[in-house]
């Protein structure tokens, strides 16, 4: 019984490689957005150095605001190898919550706008909550809609298999 849970969670690691280094990876399509705090966000300008986590969220979606605190914890496991960026998907009517919302709940991202949803169409995204876990080079390492917690386990596992060959550099 022991090698048999030993085999799966060897597949399992297999897996989860595969999926994260894929022999045809998508790259993430460049895309420009304003900030919440102002300014202008572009993505080419973003990658390079860190894993990227993108967050597409709605401050009147309740899944969404479940997720965000996932999000936080995640980032929080990997200070020097994550940077998050969260994509308000809010309509103009209601982007007036989002600095409140994003200020009571200490959330210290950087936040972009999408209210006519391009950006999350440009990655095949059809609904909120939305992630994505970009690699450094621009590759699209995982993707997923919803915030169920074995979502942001499956998002935290890509994102250690991201990190671990930089270790031994």
């Amino acid at each position: 019984m022991i090698k048999l849970i030993q085999g799966l969670l060897l597949l399992a690691a297999l897996a989860a490689v595969c999926l994260t280094t894929p022999a045809n990876a998508e790259k993430a399509s460049d895309f420009r957005a304003e900030r919440l705090d102002g300014g202008k966000f572009r993505l080419a300008e973003a990658l390079g150095k860190e894993i990227l986590l993108v967050h597409f969220f709605d401050t009147c979606c309740p899944g969404c605001r479940e997720g965000l605190p996932f999000v936080d914890s995640t980032a929080a496991a990997f200070p020097k190898d994550v940077r998050v960026i969260l994509v308000s998907t809010d309509s103009p009517k209601s982007q007036s919550k989002l600095k409140p919302f994003i200020k009571s709940n200490r959330y210290k991202y950087e936040v972009l706008l999408d209210p006519n949803l391009e950006i999350r169409k440009l990655f095949g995204g059809v609904e909120t909550p939305f992630s994505l876990v970009l690699q450094p080079t621009g590759d699209i390492a995982w993707r997923k809609v919803g915030a169920a917690p074995d979502d942001f386990q499956a998002m935290t596992r890509v994102i250690q298999e991201l990190i671990t060959p930089n270790l031994h550099k």
